[in-house]
């Protein structure tokens, strides 16, 4: 349905007899809400209003910013009004970082636009004002082509859902979600040392990830190294894998390689003491190193995993990451990354095994990212957008290496064919928003 003002100084809502048989309007009288944003209103019987059509009232129009040209779905419960959906996407901290260019990269998310409907709404965290209960930012216009006239300028009341992508702080969180409830999701981004502090607790789960440890001293890494052939120190709130160091034990000498770097560094133990300082004071983990190499070049995959309509997570599907020979991480830039697949035939292809095999390994890493999803969920936070990064070794068993709550879609950039995959991982959190926005 459209919106088109009618003047009038009174707040009514003016509807063709089609639509309120339609939409079963149980009364004249009524409480008309967009958004968190509510007025009691009175219905108002229109012949000259299309049946497609809600005409707002100029008093009601001038109250909230309600954007006219798009087309919205109305929703009747009780004995109140709705017209939506209205999602905002957090896609930056701040007002000066929501350039066009930046809110051009959200456009994938909008492909089944016809389908959702409503309000799409991009913002910036400092967008938020918690005193008016509004937010700042833009809404997008599907029926324009300029990139400039895509998305306009405008605020609107709390929304009916919010999709975070962006740090945002807690207070404003905690405000939002105490008028629009449990409908905020990705909103809390743990950090690795947190992720392992949960799992640790969960006997099943943490067979599932390699051994760790946070970083107590450089003699403690000497340590663990005694029993693991190598390891990988990671900053527990790093992200691209900055700061990231290969460690490996071999012949009495040790290995040191920094993520980015194109050689090895050779220490002694004393020497390896010494260079462990520079991550003295800051919180590292150490993990055991699971290698699983395919032509010289390291090898992990990413499993995407997002919520449906219903609320249940699962999978769109996954990658297998190719590093460039010599590389300790696939982070998805030119210089780290050699190839990208999606699909079995890349399982086939790195641990020699037949399609029913792949398929099989297929079904077991969804189950288990499945597991891990809903564990998650249990300790904090509401989630539906996550991207698992993780190893099978040649004994096809799975070892989890870190979950990603943004960013999640850059490696899907280098697929030769990213349009299914890039589109639907793109897509999926708006159909869900629009679910848990009653829609």
């Amino acid at each position: 349905m459209f919106i088109k003002t009618i003047t009038s100084n009174e707040d009514v809502i003016y509807l063709n007899r089609k639509a309120i048989w339609k939409h079963r309007i149980p009364s004249r009288y009524m409480i008309f809400k967009f958004g968190q944003w509510q007025r009691p209103i009175r219905i108002q019987l229109s012949y000259q209003m299309d049946a497609d059509t809600i005409g707002l009232s100029s008093k009601l129009a001038s109250a909230i910013s309600m954007p006219s040209k798009i087309p919205y779905e109305l929703k009747v419960t009780n004995k109140t009004l709705q017209i939506g959906p209205v999602i905002a996407i957090c896609v930056c901290k701040f007002n000066s970082s929501l350039s066009y260019s930046r809110m051009a990269g959200e456009l994938p998310r909008f492909t089944k636009y016809k389908e959702i409907q409503g309000v799409m709404f991009l913002f910036a965290a400092e967008g938020v004002n918690t005193n008016k209960k509004t937010i700042d930012g833009y809404y997008y216009a599907p029926n324009q082509n300029d990139l400039e006239k895509k998305f306009v300028k405008s605020s609107i009341p709390y929304p009916d859902a919010v999709y975070i992508r962006a740090k945002m702080d807690e207070r404003v969180i905690n405000d939002i979600k105490s008028e629009i409830g449990d409908k905020l999701f990705n909103d809390f981004n743990y950090d690795k040392l947190q992720l392992w502090n949960w799992v640790k607790n969960n006997e099943h789960l943490k067979q599932l990830f390699p051994y760790t440890e946070q970083v107590k001293s450089p003699e403690h890494v000497i340590k663990i190294l005694d029993d693991f052939r190598a390891v990988y120190l990671k900053p527990t709130a790093g992200s691209k894998a900055k700061g990231i160091i290969y460690v490996a034990k071999k012949e009495g000498q040790y290995l040191v390689k920094e993520h980015q770097k194109t050689k090895f560094k050779k220490y002694r133990k004393q020497g390896l003491l010494k260079y462990l300082q520079k991550i003295s004071g800051k919180t590292y983990l150490v993990q055991q190193s699971i290698e699983v190499a395919h032509g010289n070049r390291r090898v992990d995959i990413r499993v995407y995993m997002q919520r449906n309509k219903q609320g249940a997570w699962e999978s769109p599907g996954f990658i297998v990451r190719f590093a460039k020979k010599g590389k300790i991480t696939t982070n998805p830039t030119a210089t780290n990354i050699d190839q990208v697949h999606k699909g079995i035939n890349p399982l086939m292809q790195v641990y020699g095994i037949t399609e029913i095999e792949a398929r099989s390994l297929e079904r077991k890493m969804f189950t288990t990212c499945k597991e891990l999803c809903e564990y998650v969920d249990k300790q904090r936070g509401h989630y539906a957008d996550v991207a698992i990064d993780l190893i099978v070794d040649y004994n096809l068993d799975i070892w989890f290496l870190e979950v990603n709550k943004r960013l999640l879609t850059n490696t899907l950039m280098l697929l030769d064919d990213k349009k299914e995959l890039f589109y639907k991982v793109k897509s999926k959190p708006i159909e869900y928003a629009k679910a848990i926005a009653g829609f």
